[in-house]
Order: structure tokens, then sequence, then C-alpha cells
């Protein structure tokens, strides 16, 4: 990603958050060491799935603009979900639900023991895609892997049909959240008015 895309980012998140953005403050030199701090997190990943990622952040309802950090993982997960194939993903279930033991023993500070049994898939799958989370919730979580009626074909023919269906899903969000912001054209190509004003109050345009 080069410099000035980022820059569009920021003042894309200043546009939505405000006062509460960190960037820009007006000062050369801060600004500078913020677009500094944010290339070095994120600048390997390209600027059309780096604001894909912001989006997806902000529509999962933060109340808080996104950091650098924060976005460099969503932009991993979405990455993750691209590679991980159905196969992947099955295989995955049924090796988690064998260790299943391994996962539940992991240090859980500050959840409550009555909400640890209900959290414990969560705590196992915290890594993985999105798309293999839902799959693995939509057939009644991991510990219904150890059911006997999970273990046939149909069962995991069902479950890879499910994790390519929100595979798919998910793929076609990130396009509309790519193209599909308000008052613009394509993003990556044609800036927002919101974006173009951003850039000339800091002299970047």
């Amino acid at each position: 990603m080069e410099r000035s895309e980022l820059v569009k980012i920021l003042i894309y998140i200043k546009g939505a958050y405000g006062k509460q953005a960190e960037y820009p403050t007006y000062n050369e030199k801060e600004d500078g060491n913020t677009e500094d701090v944010w290339l070095d997190i994120i600048g390997h990943a390209t600027y059309e799935d780096a604001m894909g990622a912001v989006r997806v952040l902000m529509q999962e309802g933060g109340d808080f603009p996104p950091k650098a950090p924060q976005i460099a993982n969503k932009i991993l997960e979405n990455s993750e979900t691209d590679t991980m194939t159905a196969e992947d993903a099955w295989e995955t279930a049924l090796y988690m639900c064998k260790h299943r033991h391994n996962y539940n023993q992991r240090s859980q500070k500050g959840i409550k023991e009555s909400d640890r049994f209900r959290n414990k898939d969560e705590w196992a799958m915290q890594d993985e895609p999105e798309a293999f989370k839902k799959a693995v919730r939509s057939m009644g979580g991991l510990s219904a892997v150890t059911d006997e009626a999970y273990t046939n074909s149909f069962a995991r023919k069902n479950f890879m049909n499910t994790f390519n269906s929100f595979k798919e899903t998910i793929k076609e969000r990130e396009i509309k959240q790519v193209a599909g912001v308000p008052g613009a054209t394509q993003i990556g190509t044609e800036s927002t008015e919101q974006i173009e004003q951003g850039l000339k109050m800091i002299g970047k345009k």
C-alpha cells in the first residue's frame, strides 16, 4: 500500500468517527509518525483489502475508531477464509473436537465459571476464519461432531456445503464493502468527496 492510499483510509476513519480519530492532528511531525506506524502494521496489504477490513470493523459495531492492529487481524482473517477449503474446514473441526479437552484447559481469565462451558467452542475457534466459525455453529458446535451422526458422509457433505455457502456470502459482502461507499464511485480508482475534502484540509492534495 502506498502512503497516499493509507492517508485516504485514515481520512475515511476521521470522517466516520470525528474527534475520536487520532489522525489528522494537523501537526506534520505527529501525523507523519502516525502514518509510519500504520504503514509498518498494515502497509503490506492492498488498499482494497485494508479499506474492506475497516468497513467490516465499522459494521461490526465498533464505538471507537479501528486501530491498525485490529485492521491487520481482520485482513488476516479474511485471507485465511480465502485459503481454507471445505475439506480443510471439516478436518479442522474433527481435529478440534478430538482435542477439545486441550482447548478447554486454556486459561480463560475474566470469564465467569458459569459462562465457561458455553464459551468453550468460541475459545477454541477464536483464531479460525469467520466462515469456519459460522459453519460449526450451524451444526450445533464442536461437541456435535462427537455424535456418531456427524461422522457419516452426509454430515460431512452438509458441513462442507454450509462452509462454502458462508465463505461465498462473506466474499460477496467484502466486494460490496469495497465498492459500495455512499457517495463514491469505485474505491481505489476515484475517492469519495469526503476523502477528497479531508486530503485538502491536511495539505495532502
